[in-house]
C-alpha cells in the first residue's frame, strides 16, 4: 500500500519533499497536529512508523491514517493544486529565517500568496471587544504602517485584527494573515472568500493540515508565528484575558519590539495595556507608541514623504556565501533596471553548475537579508 501511495503521488511531492519528509507529512496530516513523535521509539525511519500502522502494529490512536490515506489524500492534493496553496518544511531552504528561529518552530507550514511579504511587516492585534477609541488608534496606526510600505501581519479574528486587516487593503497595503486553522477550512468561509477577492495583496499561512477546523488549544499557539513572522508587535488594545497577550509575550520571549499606546484610565479593554507598560522600566523591548516614528526609530527603517519601498539601513554579507555575492553583483551591474528569473539563471550557469532549487535558494537568501526585491513576473532588483 505505500509503495503505491509513493508513486501515485510522486509526482505532487517530489518538488516539496524528500521520501522521508512526505511520510512525515502524511502523519501529520492525518492525525492533526498530534505529537507523534512519542510514538516513533524503535523506528529509525517515519517510512517504517508508517507501514507498522497500515499493518494494525501501532496503537490503535494512529489506526485513523489508513482511513485518511484510503479516502482523503487524493481530495487533499487536488485542492492543494487547484487553489495554488505551497507546503514548507522546516528543512527547506525557502521556510522563513525568522520563523525557523522561534522555539518550537511549526515542522510544517502551508501558505498562499507571496511568502517574501513577511520581511517587512508588523503584527497588529488586539481585542475582540473593542471600543471606538481602539478602533480609532488601529485604523490610524495601520493606515501610517503601510504609508511607510510595511506590511500587516494579523490574525484572522474579529475586532482589532480584522479591522487593522481592512483598513490596510483600503490604503493599499498587503498583509499577511495567520489563521489557527488550515487553510482548506479558513478558504471556504465567507471571511476567507473577502480576502480571496484580493488575493495579491494577501498572504494566507499557517501551521495546521489543509481541512483542520480548528480548537481551542490552536488559535492561542498560532499566536507565536504572528510574532515570529513579523518585526515587531503592536498590541492596540486588550483587556487582561485576551489573545493579544499571548501575542505579546511570544513577541518579548522572541526578543523583539513590542509597541503599546496608552489606552484609557479606567477601562478594563485597556488593562492589559496598562500591565505591560509597567514593565517599561525593566524589559527593554516594551515601547511606549505615541506615533510612528517611534516604530521606524526602533527599527531603523527609513522614513519618507516619497511612496517607495523602506529599506533597513544595514548592510552585512555575513550571511550570504561567495556564490550569492556574485549573483548579487550582477543583479548591482544592471541596477537601476531589474533582471528576470530565467535570464539570471541562465547567466549563473555559464559558469557555476547548479540545480534550480539550489539557486533558488540563494535567490531567497539574498531576498531574506535585504539586498533585492521581487518585483512582478519573477524579476528581481537590487536595493540601494
Amino acid at each position: 500500500m505505500l509503495n503505491y501511495i509513493y508513486k501515485k503521488y510522486e509526482n505532487a511531492f517530489k518538488e516539496i519533499f524528500t521520501k522521508e519528509e512526505y511520510y512525515e507529512y502524511l502523519i501529520y496530516s492525518a492525525k492533526n497536529m498530534t505529537n507523534y513523535k512519542k510514538y516513533m521509539g524503535k523506528y529509525k525511519t517515519y517510512e517504517e512508523f508508517i507501514i507498522d500502522i497500515i499493518n494494525n502494529q501501532i496503537p490503535p490512536y494512529f489506526l485513523g491514517l489508513k482511513d485518511y490515506l484510503n479516502q482523503f489524500i487524493n481530495k487533499e492534493w487536488e485542492y492543494i493544486k487547484k487553489n495554488n496553496i505551497k507546503i514548507l518544511h522546516i528543512n527547506n531552504p525557502f521556510y522563513p529565517k525568522r520563523l525557523k528561529k522561534i522555539k518550537n518552530a511549526p515542522k510544517f507550514i502551508f501558505y498562499k500568496g507571496e511568502l517574501t511579504l513577511y520581511l517587512k511587516s508588523i503584527a497588529v492585534v488586539g481585542t475582540r471587544n473593542y471600543n471606538r477609541v481602539g478602533e480609532y488608534l488601529t485604523m490610524s496606526f495601520t493606515k501610517e504602517i503601510i504609508n511607510n510600505n510595511i506590511n500587516i501581519v494579523s490574525g484572522s479574528a474579529r475586532g482589532i485584527d480584522t479591522i487593522a486587516q481592512k483598513e490596510a487593503l483600503r490604503n493599499g497595503g498587503n498583509i499577511i494573515i495567520v489563521t489557527g486553522v488550515g487553510l482548506g477550512a479558513f478558504l471556504e468561509t465567507y471571511q476567507g472568500r473577502e480576502y480571496l477577492k484580493k488575493e495579491n495583496k494577501v498572504l494566507f499561512l499557517t501551521e495546521f493540515p489543509l481541512f483542520f477546523k480548528g480548537n481551542k488549544q490552536s488559535f492561542p499557539i498560532r499566536n507565536r508565528i504572528i510574532a515570529g513572522l513579523a518585526l515587531a508587535t503592536i498590541m492596540i488594545q486588550a483587556p487582561i484575558k485576551s489573545g493579544a497577550l499571548y501575542t505579546a509575550n511570544y513577541t518579548l520571549l522572541q526578543n523583539k519590539p513590542l509597541f503599546i499606546p496608552m489606552g484609557e484610565y479606567f477601562n478594563n479593554n485597556f488593562d492589559g495595556n496598562l500591565e505591560f507598560l509597567k514593565r517599561c522600566k525593566y524589559e527593554e523591548n516594551i515601547y511606549l507608541l505615541i506615533d510612528i516614528k517611534t516604530i521606524l526609530k526602533i527599527l531603523k527603517i527609513e522614513n519618507s514623504n516619497k511612496n517607495k519601498y523602506k529599506k533597513l539601513k544595514f548592510r552585512d554579507f555575513s550571511n550570504i556565501s561567495k556564490n550569492e555575492i556574485e549573483i548579487l553583483s550582477y543583479i548591482q551591474n544592471i541596477y537601476p533596471e531589474s533582471v528576470y528569473f530565467d535570464k539570471l539563471f541562465t547567466q549563473y550557469n555559464l559558469k557555476n553548475k547548479v540545480s534550480l532549487m539550489k539557486f533558488q535558494s540563494k535567490i531567497f537568501n539574498l531576498m531574506i537579508n535585504d539586498f533585492i526585491d521581487e518585483l512582478p513576473g519573477k524579476r528581481y532588483i537590487y536595493k540601494e
